[in-house]
């Protein structure tokens, strides 16, 4: 079985297709708005990927202070005509690392299922951490159902990428942690994904 990041870089070739025929891209607008909220400055994105979302909302914003981190070397690559700043990096490192240097961004946002490759706790310590560098986090997940279709009575299982015709390419996704769903509110998009949504300013902290 891959590791997220060995994932990735085996269908990092196919991963723009892929959100073209799964319809990811359709929700981008959506993720565009929930972003554009606060009128952010500075935004950092965990698991940037090919760099879709980043691209579009640059666009959009081209003043915007756009830092992209993903572990995934072959996906940086793809979204290296971005205009963000591009880190290879894992997560939970970057926000450590963050936090401790006091590093502030107006805006944290996880694409779909980046959070779901994480372990519960693991998931746990990274949200503690991105609460210490921003004010607002928006990941973009599973809904509440579609986990429980999913993994049934377990906290992860196996996936297997949607495109994989001529290699049998699996890694682990993960229930996200309850105290996560708990401190965020929920934007609703559709029966598969959702948004979970945490501002400081309506809710307390650890």
């Amino acid at each position: 079985m891959l590791s997220s990041s060995s994932f990735y870089n085996t269908i990092a070739h196919t991963y723009e297709e892929y959100c073209k025929l799964s319809c990811i891209n359709d929700f981008l607008e959506q993720e565009i708005n929930l972003i554009e909220e606060t009128n952010p400055v500075s935004i950092l994105e965990l698991g940037i990927g090919t760099g879709r979302l980043a691209r579009h909302y640059i666009q959009k914003h081209p003043s915007v202070i756009y830092t992209g981190i993903d572990n995934s070397e072959l996906m940086l690559r793809q979204a290296h005509r971005s205009g963000a700043v591009l880190i290879l990096s894992d997560f939970q490192t970057y926000v450590q690392e963050a936090a401790d240097k006091e590093i502030y961004f107006d805006c944290v946002t996880l694409p779909y299922t980046t959070i779901h490759h994480l372990e519960t706790d693991k998931q746990l310590e990274l949200f503690k951490n991105m609460k210490r560098i921003t004010a607002r986090i928006i990941i973009n997940c599973l809904t509440k159902e579609q986990e429980d279709t999913l993994f049934s009575s377990e906290d992860s299982t196996e996936i297997i990428f949607p495109l994989a015709e001529d290699f049998n390419a699996k890694t682990l996704v993960h229930r996200i942690h309850p105290d996560i769903r708990n401190e965020t509110h929920v934007v609703q998009e559709g029966d598969k994904r959702e948004y979970l949504v945490y501002e400081r300013k309506n809710i307390s902290n650890y």
